[in-house]
C-alpha cells in the first residue's frame, strides 16, 4: 500500500523492493481507480518512474474520466466526494491521453471508454456506465 500524498516515489521504490519487486521482470502496474485522485503532477511522476523502474515490456492500466465533458449527474457525485475530502483532481480528454503517456515513455497504448470496454468484454451486459470513463493500457520501453 502506498498513499501517494504522503509518502514519496522512493517511498514506493522500497515497498516494491521489500515485496520482491524485481525490476528486471516484466511487471504490470495498475492503477484502477486512483489516477483521479492524484494532481496532474504527482501522475506525472509516476508515470516516469514506473516507465524508467520497471523491466522491459511492463505496462500500466489505469482508469480515468473525462472531467471536461461530464453531464450534470456525474458533475453531481463530483461535488459530493470534494465534500467529503476526495476531490477529482485529474481528468483528461481521451483524445489527448495517448499523448500524455507517449510524453511519459510509454507506447503500445490503447485507450478506450467503459461503454467500448464492455462491447469487447461484455457484450449484451445492460448495466449502466459512466460514459466519462475511461481506461488505458501503456507499455514501458
Amino acid at each position: 500500500a502506498v498513499d501517494f500524498v504522503t509518502e514519496t516515489l522512493e517511498d514506493l521504490r522500497r515497498k516494491l523492493l521489500e515485496g520482491g519487486f524485481d525490476r528486471s521482470h516484466k511487471t504490470v502496474f495498475v492503477l484502477g481507480g486512483v489516477v483521479p485522485y492524484l494532481t496532474e503532477e504527482a501522475l506525472d511522476q509516476l508515470l516516469r518512474f514506473i516507465a524508467s523502474s520497471s523491466g522491459p515490456g511492463s505496462s500500466v492500466i489505469l482508469t480515468y474520466h473525462d472531467l471536461e465533458n461530464c453531464g450534470e449527474e456525474f458533475r453531481r457525485i463530483a461535488l459530493e466526494l470534494a465534500g467529503q475530502g476526495e476531490p477529482f483532481l485529474f481528468g483528461r480528454d481521451p483524445a489527448g491521453m495517448e499523448r500524455f503517456l507517449e510524453e511519459r515513455g510509454f507506447g503500445r497504448i490503447t485507450n478506450v471508454s467503459i461503454e467500448q470496454a464492455r462491447e469487447r468484454y461484455a457484450p449484451g451486459e445492460k448495466a449502466p456506465l459512466e460514459p466519462t470513463y475511461h481506461i488505458a493500457t501503456a507499455v514501458a520501453p
